[in-house]
């Protein structure tokens, strides 16, 4: 299992790991209180998991008894490996999902309330660049997630460190597509 950090803690390419990032995992009222988890390429390999193994599996964006977390501007591509792509449990009173793109759902366990906006939540591997090595950029001809929404405050630069464009619709997940970076 590999993690391959590229911009210190908060904005990272992950690849080939069990669980990419959790907030709030020890056994204790409120271990984490907001913060935001953004700008995250997350790539696993199709087969990684076992089917025994992907029945139990948890997500690998984990929100545990963390109110007032933020889920933002994520790539996450399971390839079929877990259930989840982002998992809320516990107390997660508001917290927020939004502006991700992932190939697995989005979801509360214990059915509690969070905001969730403008995620796309059935990406295909062929959308992105090079998925086996974490690059989930998307590809140029992929139209899905550009241009869709407005860059949301506490994401205002993509995983490059570039700044979404402000007044303009932005791109979904970790990296905003500029023709020029082809």
């Amino acid at each position: 299992m590999e993690r391959c950090e590229r911009h210190g803690n908060r904005e990272q390419y992950i690849i080939n790991v069990d669980r990419a990032i959790a907030y709030g995992l020890e056994e204790r009222s409120y271990d984490h209180r907001g913060g935001v988890i953004r700008n995250n390429m997350i790539a696993m390999p199709p087969n990684l998991y076992s089917g025994s193994r992907k029945s139990s599996s948890d997500a690998v964006i984990s929100v545990l008894d963390s109110p007032n977390t933020k889920v933002l501007h994520n790539t996450v591509l399971t390839n079929g490996n877990t259930n989840l792509a982002v998992e809320l449990r516990f107390d997660t009173s508001g917290a927020e999902v939004s502006n991700n793109i992932t190939d697995a759902p989005i979801s509360h366990r214990n059915r509690r309330y969070f905001s969730e906006r403008n995620n796309i939540t059935n990406a295909a591997s062929d959308w992105f660049i090079d998925p086996a090595v974490g690059n989930l950029r998307l590809r140029p001809e992929v139209p899905h997630g550009k241009d869709q929404v407005r860059a949301h405050r506490s994401a205002p630069s993509d995983i490059d460190r570039r700044q979404r464009p402000p007044g303009r619709t932005v791109d979904l997940g970790a990296h905003e597509y500029i023709a020029a970076d082809q």
